[in-house]
């Protein structure tokens, strides 16, 4: 007689054994079985089964937070698929890795997002290039790339006005517009100008990509003895994509 057992399917690697034997047959008016109990073993040989790693990624974060980014392992109607014998490295497109220990289904990395000086959210892409290990018998990216939202949070950039400290009458006095950042650091213009206006109503223009502009003031001459001081301060300043322009309001003199 013969009996049909159906075989399993699984996504793991490598062939597997189905062992069988008899116990105790009966029947059949017999006066005397005698079962052979040696075991039959079958081995059911691989047919490779993809395993799709997905990324996902936190939406939004802002600047100085954390992005996590999770790879999680799916068999072909969307359930959890394990890692065995082994974990799972996902390696992303910017070369960082995500691991998916044996004997779990996903593996997370949190990295750090930066802060800029610079006006509106930006945006952080990534995706997964390859995957590989975890006794899996196929795997399969799904390259689709995840995006998160960086917003603002809003620093300072100082702009400090410097001038020529001695000229000579009929000399030329010459002013500087530095932007820094809080650790004194240069930082440059984005996407346009920031226009500096002095107090006394003149302007300095530091160009886009640059962290200073200068403003050339020529000195009179008079017939009278002693020297004289010239005083100039910042009144405001704007523009150049920053998030917040403090203006050092120190007067300068020459």
């Amino acid at each position: 007689g013969v009996l049909d057992v159906a075989v399993g399917n699984d996504v793991y690697q490598g062939p597997t054994t189905a062992t069988e034997s008899s116990t105790s047959p009966s029947g059949g008016n017999l006066e005397a079985i005698a079962p052979n109990t040696a075991p039959v073993s079958t081995v059911v040989s691989d047919v490779n089964d993809t395993t799709t790693v997905t990324l996902t990624a936190t939406p939004t974060v802002n600047e100085n937070g954390t992005i996590t980014y999770t790879a999680t392992l799916t068999d072909a109607n969307g359930n959890p698929v394990t890692a065995q014998n082994g974990p799972v490295t996902v390696t992303l497109d910017s070369g960082k890795t995500i691991t998916i220990a044996a004997g779990a289904s996903s593996g997370v990395l949190d990295v750090a997002v930066g802060n800029d000086v610079y006006q509106g959210p930006t945006t952080v892409t990534e995706s997964i290039s390859t995957a590989t290990g975890g006794n899996l018998e196929a795997i399969a990216p799904n390259t689709a790339p995840v995006s998160t939202v960086v917003s603002d949070v809003n620093d300072t950039t100082t702009v400090t006005l410097t001038s020529t400290p001695t000229v000579n009458e009929n000399g030329t006095i010459t002013y500087t517009a530095t932007l820094t950042d809080a650790n004194g650091n240069p930082v440059t213009a984005q996407n346009g100008p920031v226009t500096v206006t002095l107090d006394s109503g003149k302007t300095i223009t530091i160009a886009a990509g640059a962290s200073s502009g200068v403003l050339d003031v020529a000195v009179g001459n008079d017939v009278y003895q002693g020297p004289t001081t010239v005083t100039e301060s910042i009144a405001s300043a704007s523009g150049g994509n920053l998030e917040a322009i403090a203006p050092n309001t120190t007067p300068v003199s020459t």
